[in-house]
C-alpha cells in the first residue's frame, strides 16, 4: 500500500533509457575519447608527423573540427541516456535524440577517419615504403574498424525502435560522400600558399565534415519531428531564443583555448602576429561551430524540448 501510494503522488524523477543505450552512450564517448588521443599522436609524435599524410589542410581541418564534434555529441549522449526524466518515461523523440548523438559520435569520428584515407593515398608516396608509414595505417585502420563495431551496436540499437522509412535520404547520403572524397581528392592545395586560401580550405574542410555527418545521420537513424499544431504557441526558453549567441560564445571560448595552446608550443605567438593570430583563431572557431550547428540542430534536436 504504501509503495502504491508513492507511486500516486506527484511525478519523480528516474531513467526511463533502456540500459542498452547507455551502454552505447558510454562506448560513443570513449571512441571519442580514444580518436582525440589518435589525432594528435599522429599529430606531434615524431616519427608519424614525418610520414603524416593528413596533417595538412584540408584533412588536417576535417581532423581538427572532428575531434570537437565527436567530443561534443559523446558528452551530449551521455547527457541524455543516464539525466533522469520525467515518470512518463522516454519518449520516441527522446531515444532518436539520445541515438542520434551517439552515432553522430561516430560519424564524427568515421568521417575524419574517411578524409584521412583521401589525402594517405592522394601522398600516398610520403609513408610507402617507412615502418613509421605502416604504423601510422595501422593505427588509421584500427580506430575505422572500432568506430564501425561501436556505429553497428549504435545502429542495432535504432533498428530495435519503430521509425518511418523517409525515402532518398540514402541517395543523399551517397551524393554527399562522393562529392566529399572528390572534392578532398582533386582540392587545390596550391591556395594554402596565401592566407586568405588558408582560411577558405579550412572552412571547406568544416563544411565537408558536418555536411557528411548531417546526411549520414539522417539516413542511418530516419525520423522526422513531427510539428505540433499548439508548438508555436508554446513559451520558448530563453536558451532556445539565444541559441545562435550561445554557440557563436562557444566558439569565442573554444577559440581562445587554441589560442592558449599554441602560445604554450614552442617559442609562442609572437607579439607582432599576435592580433593576427587571436582573431584568425577566433574567426575560424567560430564559423566552424556555427557550421557545424547548422547542420546539426535539427538531427541532433540540440535545444529541442523533447531532447531535454
Amino acid at each position: 500500500m504504501g509503495a502504491r501510494r508513492l507511486a500516486q503522488r506527484a511525478p519523480y524523477r528516474i531513467n526511463p533509457m533502456p540500459p542498452r543505450f547507455k551502454v552505447n552512450a558510454l562506448l560513443a564517448f570513449l571512441l571519442a575519447l580514444l580518436f582525440y588521443f589518435f589525432f594528435m599522436h599522429t599529430k606531434h609524435d615524431a616519427a608519424l608527423s614525418a610520414v603524416n599524410a593528413f596533417a595538412e589542410d584540408p584533412y588536417d581541418a576535417v581532423g581538427s573540427f572532428g575531434i570537437q564534434a565527436a567530443l561534443f555529441c559523446g558528452v551530449v549522449c551521455l547527457i541524455r541516456a543516464f539525466r533522469p526524466q520525467d515518470s512518463e518515461g522516454a519518449s520516441l523523440e527522446r531515444r532518436i535524440f539520445v541515438v542520434r548523438a551517439q552515432m553522430a559520435a561516430v560519424l564524427s569520428v568515421g568521417v575524419t577517419l574517411a578524409s584521412d584515407a583521401v589525402g594517405a593515398a592522394r601522398h600516398s608516396w610520403l609513408w610507402l615504403g617507412s615502418s613509421a608509414g605502416h604504423r601510422l595505417i595501422f593505427l588509421l585502420g584500427g580506430m575505422a574498424v572500432l568506430a564501425a563495431m561501436v556505429g553497428t551496436l549504435v545502429r542495432r540499437a535504432a533498428r530495435e525502435m519503430a521509425q518511418p522509412n523517409v525515402a532518398n535520404d540514402w541517395e543523399k547520403a551517397a551524393i554527399v560522400s562522393l562529392a566529399a572524397v572528390v572534392a578532398l581528392a582533386f582540392y587545390p592545395e596550391n591556395l594554402r600558399r596565401y592566407l586568405l586560401g588558408e582560411l577558405l580550405t579550412i572552412l571547406a574542410g568544416a563544411t565537408l565534415l558536418f555536411v557528411s555527418i548531417w546526411a549520414w545521420a539522417v539516413a542511418l537513424i530516419p525520423y522526422r519531428v513531427a510539428k505540433k499544431e499548439n508548438e508555436g504557441a508554446a513559451p520558448v526558453s530563453w536558451a532556445h531564443k539565444y541559441q545562435w549567441l550561445i554557440v557563436a560564445a562557444a566558439g569565442i571560448l573554444m577559440g581562445l583555448f587554441f589560442v592558449a595552446g599554441e602560445a604554450s608550443e614552442g617559442s609562442g605567438i609572437p607579439h607582432a602576429k599576435l592580433a593576427l593570430v587571436v582573431s584568425v583563431y577566433l574567426g575560424l572557431e567560430i564559423a566552424g561551430v556555427l557550421i557545424g550547428y547548422s547542420f546539426l540542430v535539427g538531427p541532433l534536436g540540440l535545444f529541442h524540448k523533447n531532447s531535454r
